[in-house]
């Protein structure tokens, strides 16, 4: 791999900026500066748009050292929808950004290179697929070193068809504060539901044909209720709702329609090879865990395979990598670690001791926790999280009232890799949390805050090397429940600020950050 300055933009939800100085790897998400959940540039005027990418560049530049110049810029492919918008974009940041050349990248490519080049395969049939993008919904490739692309399939958007269910349950809350949620989010939610509900045999056909067409009609006819699509929802978004055993059923013959067209759709394709997962669809880890069982261990799933990884893979296209890359931790750093003496100069701040934060876990205290640079994609993985003990059966009800957080959602564990089948029944590595096996019998009551209803769990396993504060932890907790580090919805925290103004508001007990710990104060 030549060594070399590139820089990498996208602009729809998930907005990001990625550079890659000398084979090391940022990415800056940009929803964690503003503070908006899946933001998208093209969502506000250009002149704030080109503020924002201004401030974005600042950070990166301060923290990362990086010059004025690059070699590649690279900026997303776009639709006719937004081109009007992407093109204006474009053309504001070559002002603000001077390099030798710059490229247009296909969405499902980038997501794909995302994908393959984290992945630990040299060789593999990457499937990407997601809402939409430029190159259409469901495209397969076939990765050996370099990404060819073997078929762009031509179905609906099956991220919309999914989340579209969304729209008329009860359960999915809709807005906040008034304002209505970024719709991007409800297929995540709608996937804690489905657990509650029975496949419904009578409802198979409409929904099959609605992931076939796209066509609410004969899902209309089939289950008698009022669906809605997006242009509706987006007129009426307190359209008639549904709620109890119904909702729960409609969920789940979602998903069992979602991956039965899923495995039609791929069949003919997939062969001896590693299976690569790319797209936003790539996060509904019941699927994860159905192509895991269905086609062997060999799956792989990245940290931000949704949009918020496409500027990362538009840089693998531009300078393509000749070994794995690991991008784990390669987020938005602590913005204003600078400034923590003063920040935290009326709380008790004491030097980090894992012994004694093991023993208040045990006494059922919460944790937030925010050091080093933040995890990439939507998860938190050790660097921006809330841990607990996940024995204390009221532990989830506490979590949800501080994350204001629907009451449905499974919470996460963490364990350390080599402890993964003593607890779960699984043999294969998560680091992602892409994967959602079940829960040993003899461990789903000991650890109820962590097990589904359907005794299953989104798990997540660390290597010492991968994250040794959370590794050596485990040491004496076994399992830990690991949620992000946000309240009400927004991004992950990234500020100290925002760690203690959630410390002091909400019945958060105490926080880390680097490696000193905070009591709440004595004010609070």
């Amino acid at each position: 791999m030549i060594e070399k300055c590139n820089i990498s933009f996208y602009f729809q939800h998930g907005a990001s900026i990625s550079i890659e100085k000398n084979g090391k790897y940022y990415t800056f998400e940009i929803e964690r500066l503003v503070k908006q959940r899946y933001f998208s540039l093209l969502s506000v005027s250009k002149d704030e748009a080109i503020k924002i990418i201004a401030d974005s560049l600042k950070i990166m530049k301060s923290h990362y050292g990086i010059g004025e110049t690059f070699d590649v810029c690279a900026f997303p492919g776009h639709t006719l929808r937004v081109q009007f918008k992407t093109l204006v974009l474009i053309e504001e940041i070559k002002k603000l950004v001077h390099a030798k050349k710059y490229v247009l990248l296909d969405h499902h490519l980038s997501h794909a290179a995302c994908s393959a080049y984290q992945s630990p395969y040299t060789k593999g049939t990457v499937i990407s697929f997601d809402g939409a993008g430029n190159d259409g919904r469901f495209n397969i490739y076939k990765f050996d070193g370099l990404i060819e692309h073997i078929k762009r399939l031509e179905v609906p958007s099956f991220g919309k068809c999914y989340r579209q269910i969304s729209f008329i349950l009860e359960d999915i809350k809709k807005d906040q504060g008034g304002k209505i949620k970024p719709m991007v989010g409800y297929a995540g939610k709608l996937m804690g539901l489905v657990a509650y509900g029975k496949i419904r045999k009578e409802w198979i056909e409409g929904f099959t044909h609605f992931y076939k067409t796209g066509s609410l009609n004969e899902l209309k006819s089939a289950t008698g209720l009022e669906h809605v699509n997006e242009e509706e929802f987006k007129a009426n978004p307190f359209c008639k709702q549904y709620s109890g055993q119904l909702a729960y059923d409609l969920a789940a013959t979602n998903q069992f329609v979602f991956e039965k067209e899923f495995f039609k759709l791929v069949e003919s394709y997939v062969d001896n090879d590693p299976i690569i997962i790319s797209g936003g669809c790539g996060l509904n880890v019941l699927l994860n865990e159905e192509i895991r069982k269905k086609y062997g261990n060999k799956v792989f799933v990245p940290p931000n395979v949704d949009d918020s990884g496409i500027s990362l893979g538009q840089l693998f296209l531009v300078n393509v990598p000749n070994e794995q890359i690991d991008v784990t931790y390669c987020g938005a750093p602590i913005l204003d670690l600078n400034e923590f003496d003063s920040l935290a100069s009326d709380y008790e701040v004491t030097d980090l001791d894992l012994n004694e934060v093991s023993f208040l876990l045990k006494q059922g205290n919460i944790f937030g926790v925010i050091r080093g640079n933040s995890e990439v994609g939507p998860r938190a993985l050790g660097n921006r999280s809330m841990i607990c003990d996940p024995s204390f059966p009221g532990m989830k009800d506490k979590l949800n009232k501080i994350k204001n957080r629907e009451w449905f959602r499974p919470f996460a564990p963490v364990v350390r890799f080599e402890d993964r089948n003593k607890y779960f029944e699984f043999d294969y590595e998560s680091r992602f949390m892409s994967f959602s096996p079940k829960v040993r019998i003899e461990y789903r009551e000991k650890y109820p805050s962590i097990t589904h209803v359907d005794g299953t769990a989104r798990i997540q396993t660390v290597k010492k090397e991968q994250n040794s504060f959370l590794y050596e932890l485990l040491g004496s907790m076994n399992i830990l429940l690991n949620t992000s580090f946000n309240v009400n919805g927004n991004p992950m925290i990234t500020t100290v600020k925002d760690a203690l103004d959630i410390l002091t508001t909400t019945s958060l007990d105490f926080l880390i950050v680097q490696d000193k710990l905070i009591k709440k104060s004595k004010n609070t």
